[in-house]
């Protein structure tokens, strides 16, 4: 007989980001959802530790999402192996398994409670309501692993935390992002780590568990003498994969100069821009082309939607044809709002004939920078 597992009340602390415990030995359903499928590889890895330690061998089961069914993979939760020893059903691509398309499901009598269906009528059972029966009255001897990447909210979220637990995989912010590589240095590869090779090895690699679990393997195994790894040993070993990247960051930062409603934030705007523009030519090794590039791409997004704002355009026509989203959108839409279309022209053609001043002259390229941003800043200054 399988043995009971314990209740899934209590514990499961949550100390890598995202909303949500983490799983745990007692959970019959749990559903990790989000970008981060490293994080989602390490939690389900933890929860079959936790149910071997609780119950011995366990049978792991997985299935794609995209390809299994709804009725299969359930059918399995509920069955019962040889041995009756305890399941981990594990469904990578869940948020595809469980939309409702190209899968014929079970159907059955209606009792005429189903909306749209008369008594004595057979009716198709949609799969998130198949899913939902399940969850109402989970098998004790099953733990079901549902992994995606997006997760729509709706009525089963509340029977799901009734039963187990919905986790949130994220992406990690640099500070939770630095807190996991010394943890995971210590427990996982059993060195310690210094704090300015934690902040290289990200400014260097980005926040991707994957790529970051990666990368502290090989220096840990580089470095066989067993004291703390340091920022030296990062940068010998750690190409700047992240640079083209961060180089784009730069946008975000400019915006804010460009949107000050008054002198005090423009002038800590342009402080904090170019003290951006130091940390990424300096400490993450980002090339000063791309950093240019980023800022006139910005500029030409801003003469555009500054034309059609004045020609009287909504914000969604100037969003869509100035391609603007995320979080750099509504900025730009207010601040081309109060800049003349000839202000923003004069502004692009400055970003250009800088870049160019740049590809042929040997100058200092931060100075270079640095000029640019502070001239932007006068020229948008008349448009408040």
């Amino acid at each position: 007989m399988a043995k009971r597992v314990p209740s899934s009340k209590g514990g499961g602390g949550n100390d890598e980001g995202g909303a949500g415990r983490n799983p745990r030995a007692g959970d019959r359903v749990v559903v990790l959802h989000g970008p981060e499928q490293f994080l989602q590889a390490i939690l389900t890895e933890r929860l079959k530790e936790e149910l071997e330690a609780s119950l011995g061998e366990i049978e792991v089961l997985r299935f794609d999402g995209r390809a299994a069914s709804v009725l299969d993979v359930l059918d399995e939760c509920r069955s019962f192996g040889l041995m009756q020893q305890h399941k981990m059903v594990v469904v990578d691509d869940a948020d595809t398994w469980i939309a409702e398309k190209n899968e014929p499901q079970r159907e059955e009598e209606s009792g005429g409670k189903a909306e749209g269906a008369e008594s004595g009528q057979r009716r198709k059972i949609p799969k998130r309501e198949l899913l939902a029966r399940y969850v109402a009255a989970p098998t004790e001897s099953t733990t079901l692993v549902l992994r995606a990447s997006t997760w729509i909210p709706g009525k089963l979220d509340e029977p799901i935390k009734k039963v187990g637990v919905q986790r949130e995989c994220k992406e990690l912010t640099e500070n939770e992002a630095a807190k996991w590589v010394r943890d995971r240095c210590r427990s996982k590869h059993g060195r310690s780590i210094e704090d300015e090779a934690i902040r290289e090895l990200i400014a260097r690699a980005g926040t991707g568990l994957g790529k970051l679990d990666a990368e502290l393997a090989k220096l840990s195994a580089v470095d066989a003498e067993g004291g703390a790894i340091k920022a030296d040993l990062v940068r010998q070993l750690v190409a700047t994969t992240r640079a083209e990247k961060a180089a784009w960051s730069i946008q975000s930062r400019f915006v804010r100069v460009l949107s000050a409603e008054d002198e005090k934030d423009r002038r800590a705007a342009v402080e904090d821009t170019l003290q951006h523009i130091e940390e990424l030519l300096t400490r993450s090794n980002v090339d000063v082309v791309p950093i240019r590039w980023a800022m006139t791409d910005l500029l030409r997004k801003l003469l555009i939607a500054s034309r059609l704002a004045a020609e009287g355009a909504n914000e969604w026509a100037i969003s869509k044809q100035a391609k603007l989203w995320g979080e750099t959108r509504d900025p730009i839409v207010s601040a081309a709002r109060r800049l003349p279309p000839s202000r923003a022209a004069t502004m692009l053609r400055e970003a250009v004939e800088a870049d160019f001043r740049g590809k042929s002259s040997q100058g200092d390229r931060e100075l270079g920078l640095e000029m640019l941003t502070i001239r932007l800043a006068e020229m948008a200054r008349g448009s408040n």
